[in-house]
C-alpha cells in the first residue's frame, strides 16, 4: 500500500492503523498551509483510494513533544479580506475530513494544543492527553474568533455554557481538568499518549469498521430531536446487516467463538 507523499506530516501504518504526524518540531507543529493540505490529501485518499480501504483506524500526534500550537501565525501576515475566506474554506474541509473520516481518529496530545490545534484535537473521536499537557483556545488572545469547528466540537463535548466560557476567555487547561470538563477522554503520565492511543487504535482495527463508520456518521449529525435521529437509523443499520462484517459477528455469537472482522 503507497502512502500519500508529504513533508509537513510523518505518514506510517502498522497493522491497519494508520498513524498520521504533524512534523513541523521547530513551530511547535504549527499548521502551515503546506500541512492542512496534506491533511487533506491523506484523508481523501483516505475514502476514495483502494489503500485507505485498508486503514482501520487513524492516530493523529504532533512530533518533539507537542501536539500542535495551532495556526502558523508568522505566515498570515499575508492575510487579507480577499484571500482569508478561500483559505478558511480550506481549513475547514480539512477539520471536516476528521469529523467525517470513516474510521476511528484518536489524538495522542502531548505538550501544547492551542488554538488551531486544540480545535483539530476536539475534533477527533477520542483524545488521550499527557497529564502535563495544555489546553487553550488562543484565538482571542489575538484578536480571532474560534475556527476549524470548535465552537461545534467543544460544545458537542463540553456542553455549550463550558465550552462558551473556555472558548471566550482564553483560559488555558490541564489535561485533567479538560477531562473532567468533557474535553478529552483519558490522561495518562507523561509520554504515554502515543501509546495508549495505539492501543485504542489496535482495539479498533479488530472492530466492525462499517458499524463504526456508521455510528460515527450518524453522532457527527447531532445534536437533533429524537424523531430526527430515529429517521438516520434504518439506511445506516441496513448497511451495518448486509455487511461481512454482520455476518462474521452473527456467526461467531451463534459458534460461541471471538469474531474475526475484516473491515468489509
Amino acid at each position: 500500500m503507497t502512502l500519500p507523499e508529504t513533508t509537513a506530516l510523518t505518514l506510517s501504518r502498522e497493522s491497519g492503523v494508520l498513524h498520521i504526524t504533524l512534523n513541523r518540531p521547530e513551530a511547535r507543529n504549527a499548521m502551515s498551509l503546506a500541512m492542512v493540505n496534506e491533511l487533506m490529501d491523506v484523508f481523501d485518499w483516505l475514502e476514495n483510494n483502494a489503500g485507505g480501504a485498508e486503514v482501520r483506524a487513524l492516530v493523529l500526534r504532533g512530533a518533539d513533544g507537542h501536539f500542535c500550537a495551532g495556526g502558523d501565525v508568522k505566515g498570515m501576515t499575508t492575510l487579507d479580506g480577499d484571500n482569508a475566506y478561500d483559505k478558511l474554506l480550506k481549513m475547514q474541509e480539512m477539520v471536516r475530513g476528521v469529523v467525517e473520516a470513516p474510521k476511528p481518529v484518536i489524538a495522542a496530545v502531548e505538550g501544547v494544543a492551542v488554538g488551531g490545534g486544540m480545535a483539530l484535537a476536539s475534533a477527533c473521536d477520542f483524545v488521550v492527553a499527557a497529564r502535563d499537557a495544555r489546553f487553550a483556545s488562543a484565538f482571542v488572545k489575538i484578536g480571532l474568533m474560534p475556527d476549524l469547528g470548535a465552537m461545534w466540537t467543544l460544545s458537542m463535548r463540553m456542553g455549550l455554557g463550558r465550552a462558551r466560557a473556555f472558548l471566550m476567555s482564553g483560559e488555558i487547561m490541564g489535561a485533567e481538568a479538560a477531562r473532567d470538563a468533557g474535553m478529552i477522554e483519558e490522561v495518562v503520565e507523561p509520554g504515554q499518549a502515543l501509546p495508549r492511543a495505539q492501543e485504542m487504535a489496535a482495539g479498533f482495527a479488530t472492530m466492525a469498521t462499517r458499524a463504526l463508520a456508521r455510528t460515527k456518521s450518524c453522532m457527527a449529525r447531532m445534536p437533533m430531536g429524537f424523531d430526527e435521529a430515529l429517521k438516520l437509523e434504518p439506511d445506516a443499520q441496513t448497511a451495518c446487516i448486509i455487511s461481512e462484517d454482520f455476518a462474521e459477528g452473527r456467526a461467531a455469537f451463534l459458534e460461541k467463538r471471538a469474531p474475526v472482522f475484516k473491515g468489509r
